[in-house]
């Protein structure tokens, strides 16, 4: 008699949010695993966002300034047009004896120069000066913390000579530009949540929108055949002619199909020639398919005008998150270059592949807890042959 399967019979409560890495609670480990684990990038420049530690900043300093003198500085905000010599006077009370101004380090006690303009913004009090070296390293780590301290979270350590100097931050803020994204949590990584999910599609990842493949139902015509059907009705007659006028002075077959158009010309007939489609009429260029759709779209309390944009809407990809279901605060984390949508959308195969790529003796106990139900769970998927689904 061959061995008996037993089964386990759990009513799942299956919604339109239902995906595979929900059904199989995969997603919930998830959320907690880039939670703890995930470093944030700055989308402007690409750089890596984690909070400072004391321990990591004195590595650093060991790192950029081996044996050199330092200087531990702590930005101190200003009230707009107060006079140097008050300030002065109040940092001195507050027990700071040096300021560095312009790369120029000056006392307080002293009377500041007379070329010296009305402070605005932040000025640098120096907390401590310091040479970078093994036998100063606990007095340079007791500089950081009280640095840290008083300012807030934040500080700086520059070069004696003020021409080097390294920001740090014990937010989630990239101290050279700005950029703050919030802190990671679980509930930030989840589409479940009104915290994470994206505030346009509400976590769904579609809206109900124009799909604008829907205006070129056949892409064997021309644009001079009409392949626009919209554009072939007295309410799109001029645009099919403002269409054809800006094609030829773009240089456009007009009689070639429009699926033998490159995709950057394909573009070009959707979206027209600025992210605006108002900018573009305004300058008398081609603001699209999609700014006919927009121009239509601002007349849509008249009956037969929402007849007519009914037969052009379907489910699209939202446009802000791109189907990624999340807010653009969650967007920025990842994990070895891919955020948590990228992994939804890996087949389950390349998931567990991209798992064992991972340093496992850098996990705390709660992750290697959520690691290790991630793992069995996409093996199992593998076992029964389900590895090229993916969970989203």
């Amino acid at each position: 008699i061959p061995p008996a399967i037993a089964i386990e019979q759990k009513n799942n409560v299956r919604t339109t949010r239902s995906t595979v890495g929900t059904i199989t609670e995969i997603n919930d480990f998830l959320k907690v695993f880039y939670a703890r684990h995930a470093y944030a990038v700055d989308p402007a420049t690409g750089e890596e966002i984690r909070p400072d530690t004391t321990d990591s900043i004195v590595a650093r300093c060991a790192k950029e300034f081996a044996d050199e003198p330092v200087l531990v500085l702590i930005p101190v905000p200003v009230p707009d047009k107060t006079p140097a010599d008050e300030f002065f006077e109040f940092l001195q009370q507050q027990g700071y004896l040096r300021v560095l101004i312009g790369g120029e380090l000056l006392r307080t006690d002293e009377a500041p120069p007379g070329d010296l303009p009305d402070l605005s913004g932040e000025v640098l009090a120096v907390q401590d000066r310091l040479k970078v070296t093994n036998r100063q390293r606990t007095r340079l780590r007791e500089a950081v913390e009280r640095a840290l301290a008083l300012g807030r979270g934040r500080c700086l350590v520059g070069s004696a000579d003020g021409q080097r100097q390294l920001p740090f931050t014990t937010d989630w803020t990239n101290p050279a530009t700005g950029f703050r994204v919030r802190p990671p949590t679980p509930a930030l990584f989840t589409f479940n949540n009104p915290i994470g999910a994206c505030t346009h599609c509400r976590g769904f990842g579609r809206i109900i929108g124009i799909d604008l493949e829907k205006a070129i139902p056949n892409p064997s015509l021309s644009i001079r055949e009409g392949c626009i059907v919209p554009f072939q009705g007295e309410r799109g007659g001029e645009c099919q002619e403002e269409l054809e006028y800006h094609a030829r002075q773009r240089g456009l077959d007009l009689d070639a199909p429009y699926g033998d158009l490159t995709p950057d010309e394909q573009d070009w007939v959707l979206y027209g020639e600025r992210a605006d489609p108002e900018d573009a009429w305004q300058n008398q260029e081609w603001y699209g398919v999609k700014g006919f759709f927009d121009w239509v779209e601002t007349k849509a309390y008249k009956m037969h005008v929402r007849v007519f944009l009914s037969r052009y809407r379907s489910y699209t990809t939202c446009p802000h998150c791109r189907g990624a279901r999340l807010q653009p605060e969650a967007l920025v984390y990842q994990i070895n270059t891919r955020t948590l949508p990228d992994l939804w959308q890996l087949p389950v195969c390349d998931l567990d592949e991209w798992c064992a790529d991972l340093p496992q003796d850098r996990f705390d106990k709660t992750s290697r807890l959520a690691f290790t139900e991630i793992t069995s769970r996409l093996h199992y998927l593998r076992e029964v042959g389900l590895g090229y689904l993916t969970l989203d």
